[in-house]
């Protein structure tokens, strides 16, 4: 029998071995385990369980990951790895997540980060409406999400653009 110190070493390796899937095949027993791990006291084990169980493809685990985020009372790592998580996975309704927590200094800068990954006619705006109270680590993310994608950079010009460098423009908002 595992204790839950291995049974997060496994379900990591197996997180780690899926990066950068969106989706992933269920494994069997799956749904067996995952709910008594999912509320393990061990904080470590139940947020490696729900990060796999999204990309399992379980809605209810993408709903607590999005509750998660969205809780300014919760652990602000936990917040963090929560989006980068939902980040990998894109579930519905990612978009106005990281919308609604730009101004949240605990996960702005994940939210930023995930924004790069979705086409959405808003990110440029409501990004370049943050940008003068971003800290300058998250200046950068916001930076190279807003140049990432053509449709979000040519929401960037400006008249004044050929004459003026894009952090000479932001340093005006």
């Amino acid at each position: 029998a595992f204790d839950d110190a291995a049974r997060v070493e496994v379900l990591t390796g197996m997180a780690e071995g899926l990066r950068g899937w969106r989706k992933a095949p269920r494994p069997a027993r799956w749904d067996e385990i995952a709910p008594a791990f999912a509320q393990s006291d061990n904080a470590a084990l139940a947020a490696v369980t729900r990060e796999l169980s999204v990309l399992f493809g379980d809605g209810r685990a993408a709903d607590e990951l999005k509750a998660i985020v969205s809780n300014s009372m919760q652990d602000p790592a936990t917040r963090r790895q929560a989006l980068r998580a939902l980040a990998e996975s894109q579930p519905e309704g990612l978009a106005a997540l990281c919308h609604s927590v730009l101004t949240d200094r605990a996960v702005d800068i994940e939210a930023i980060r995930a924004l790069a990954l979705i086409d959405h006619p808003e990110n440029a705006t409501r990004i370049l409406n943050v940008y003068a109270r971003l800290d300058p680590e998250t200046r950068q993310a916001a930076i190279g999400t807003l140049t990432a994608r053509a449709s979000t950079a040519g929401r960037c010009s400006t008249p004044y653009w050929p004459t003026r460098s894009f952090g000479e423009y932001l340093s005006d908002l």
